[in-house]
């Protein structure tokens, strides 16, 4: 996506067009297991040429919950001196019925 700037871009972007967005961030441990739950919702807008809503992370014009996501983070021992962070996240879209699975390492 092109940079955004006051009065639009080159892919006629412009500031109105902006989702808001909000998002709830809980971490705790559970069984040696960092655990994350995440909630995240778009709001719609009614940017000033008359449009309405972030159609980009949701289905409708509406308001929505646009991300539901749990992370689990572990650090692997690979031997005595080195041990591998690891973590798994599966993350869910309601609005759009999408769905994704992570999962990464750190070095």
């Amino acid at each position: 996506m092109g940079q955004l700037a006051p009065g639009g871009d080159a892919d006629g972007l412009t500031l109105e067009h902006v989702a808001q967005q909000a998002a709830v961030a809980a971490g705790f441990a559970a069984g040696g297991v960092d655990l994350g739950l995440a909630v995240g919702a778009v709001f719609a807008l009614d940017s000033a040429d008359g449009t309405q809503g972030s159609g980009y992370y949701a289905t409708s014009n509406d308001a929505a919950i646009t991300v539901l996501s749990l992370t689990a983070a572990k650090e692997v021992p690979i031997t005595t001196e080195f041990a591998l962070p690891m973590f798994g996240q599966y993350i869910v879209n309601p609005e759009t019925e999408r769905s994704f699975l992570l999962f990464g390492i750190s070095l």
